[in-house]
Order: C-alpha cells, then structure tokens, then sequence
C-alpha cells in the first residue's frame, strides 16, 4: 500500500469519477464482489458502507 503523499497522477486518477470492484468473503470463504463507486476526499477513499448493505457484514466478519 502507498504511504502518503501520493504521486501527483495517482491523485488526478482518484480525483476522477472511478468504478471500483469491493470483494468480501462470505462466512463460508467464498469471495463476493459488488461494483460501486468511491469518493476522493481530501487524502481519503470513501465507500459507501450503509449499515444495510450486505458487504458491511462481510467485512465485520472478516476483515480481510
């Protein structure tokens, strides 16, 4: 993983409106992905993590 700062053409990439791909693991191992979006703000990657959606379990069950 890159540590801050990053380079100037990873910024402008992020800065852009990006598909991203979230993959988790199901209780049973097996990986699950779901397309989403991301949000660029101010040095942060944000990921909508509702409490109702499905990948917020995963990931509390499986940090991974």
């Amino acid at each position: 993983m890159s540590k801050p700062p990053l380079p100037e053409a990873a910024v402008a990439m992020l800065e852009k409106a990006n598909p991203a791909v979230i993959c988790t693991l199901r209780r049973d191992g097996q990986p699950v992905s779901a397309a989403t979006w991301y949000l660029w703000d101010d040095g942060r990657v944000l990921i909508n993590m509702d409490e109702g959606r499905v990948r917020l379990q995963h990931v509390r069950n499986d940090p991974r």
